[in-house]
């Protein structure tokens, strides 16, 4: 029984890691070299998946943010993920980009949550 309990466990953490190994490819893919994946995949190694980053907040190198248009150019790619990642609830993509453009991309979405359309 104990060697099932340890093997089921074993399966766990293992599940847990790639998880959070993808999600760290699934930031660097969103956030290119802003974010550090080798820093994140170190991370997710060291914890056993337990540091799974889903908002890609802590491996982004960014930094204080300058408003240039670079910046408006990720805030309105993020709004773009936001509108096609959510199928089942409506997010409006279009107030979402007017919010990158009057903050000069200084207020992002990371979570997809501010422009949820009830």
């Amino acid at each position: 029984m104990s060697t099932f309990v340890s093997t089921s466990l074993q399966g766990l953490k293992l599940n847990l890691t790639q998880a959070c190994l993808m999600e760290c490819m699934h930031c660097v893919e969103m956030w290119g070299s802003l974010y550090s994946g080798h820093s994140c995949a170190k991370r997710c190694l060291e914890t056993s998946g337990a540091s799974i980053d889903p908002v890609c907040q802590s491996g982004r190198n960014i930094g204080k943010r300058i408003a240039d248009k670079s910046s408006v150019i990720q805030c309105t790619n993020q709004c773009s993920i936001c509108s096609h990642s959510l199928s089942v609830v409506l997010y409006d993509e279009e107030k979402c980009r007017n919010m990158c453009e009057e903050r000069n991309g200084a207020f992002v979405d990371y979570t997809c949550v501010a422009f949820i359309v009830f």
